[in-house]
């Protein structure tokens, strides 16, 4: 029984420091960790925002615009299945094929 609730306190520890880790910076990137995005909005052809399981919020600016981004989905180009690399990042508009390169991410004061 001792070892159960041991075997239980270490993973709700290890769960909740996931939480509290859903980005991670190396150098001047953030990448943040893909199981943990709840969402994200497409703001204008510049600006995408990632809203985080744990309420955290980040926005991203692309290098430059992505034309037509508002207007269609897009999808991430494969680098590491883990994460979305802030300045490494590639996104293809899913209708036009258009490619654009994500930019640095900045934290984004929560939604209200």
């Amino acid at each position: 029984m001792k070892r159960i609730l041991i075997g239980a306190a270490l993973a709700a520890f290890m769960f909740g420091s996931a939480y509290a880790q859903s980005a991670t910076t190396m150098g001047n990137t953030t990448r943040l960790k893909t199981v943990l995005v709840d969402r994200t909005q497409v703001k204008d052809a510049s600006t995408i925002r990632y809203t985080m399981k744990d309420g955290t919020a980040w926005q991203n600016s692309l290098k430059s615009p992505c034309t037509t981004l508002p207007h269609n989905g897009y999808i991430y180009e494969p680098t590491n299945p883990d994460s979305i690399c802030g300045d490494m990042q590639r996104i293809k508009v899913i209708q036009t094929g258009e490619v654009c390169q994500l930019g640095a991410f900045t934290p984004a004061k929560p939604a209200q």
